[in-house]
């Protein structure tokens, strides 16, 4: 699949539609604070492509307001970033750059990645944006079988249609079913509401939380000359398995 066929299996309408390249020097002066940022993105971003902008009235979709954020466009983007990028600071430069919420479609290293990150008003800055969580970036199937129902489930007509804001979180719950499937080794599964949406997220947190300190303990335990303390450690990682397990249940 290409990272064309991936945008049209988004079904966005066509009067959405620019196909704008976005410069790079553009992208540097609005994305680029360091110097070690602009050598980044100078040299490893092959292309960037503005390639939908949805809005309330394109999409029947109203906007979104508060305190806290706006999300009034949507911007759809299309990345080619060169394969020795470190790849995760560039989508979070672009991320951070862009003045809406965007959803990124990624090619890198030979594959096609999905990426979203929710945005909001920054409480130290005026008129400026902050990345809100972190950057969530997966590739679109895994394992193959899966990818027409993972592909379909990112179309623009299967997401919900409360706000712009709505619409994107819904984006966001399917890339993280993705990862729950990647983490879990089943079969994706879509979420089916809200409710599910948000048990999945905060499962998915806390396995991945869990995951990372039994990696650590298992890192310090191949270090450890102590009897006691080894001992001390494993049973450690064998509790911590078995909360896993527990919270793979909630996946």
């Amino acid at each position: 699949m290409t990272a064309d066929q991936l945008i049209d299996a988004l079904e966005l309408p066509p009067d959405t539609r620019l196909d704008r390249r976005v410069s790079r020097e553009l992208l540097i002066q609005q994305a680029a604070r360091t110097s070690g940022d602009r050598k980044l993105l100078r040299t490893r971003v092959r292309e960037l492509v503005l390639v939908a902008m949805l809005k309330p009235e394109t999409v029947a979709i109203p906007a979104y307001r508060d305190d806290v954020r706006e999300y009034l466009e949507i911007a759809v983007m299309s990345l080619r970033a060169d394969n020795a990028a470190p790849v995760g600071r560039v989508l979070q430069l672009i991320h951070r750059a862009v003045p809406y919420p965007a959803l990124l479609i990624v090619e890198h290293d030979g594959r096609l990645h999905f990426s979203v990150a929710h945005k909001r008003w920054s409480q130290s800055e005026s008129e400026a944006w902050v990345l809100e969580g972190d950057v969530v970036t997966t590739e679109p199937a895994t394992p193959a079988d899966d990818s027409h129902s993972v592909i379909g489930a990112m179309a623009l007509p299967r997401q919900p249609r409360s706000s712009m804001l709505g619409l994107y979180q819904g984006w966001t719950d399917t890339l993280i079913a993705q990862i729950i499937a990647r983490e879990t080794g089943r079969p994706f599964r879509a979420y089916t509401d809200s409710e599910d949406a948000l048990r999945r997220r905060e499962a998915l947190r806390n396995y991945l939380r869990i995951s990372a300190q039994i990696d650590q303990l298992r890192r310090s335990a191949a270090r450890e000359r102590q009897t006691p303390r080894l001992v001390e450690m494993n049973l450690e990682i064998r509790r911590l398995e078995a909360v896993r397990a527990d919270t793979m249940k909630l996946l």
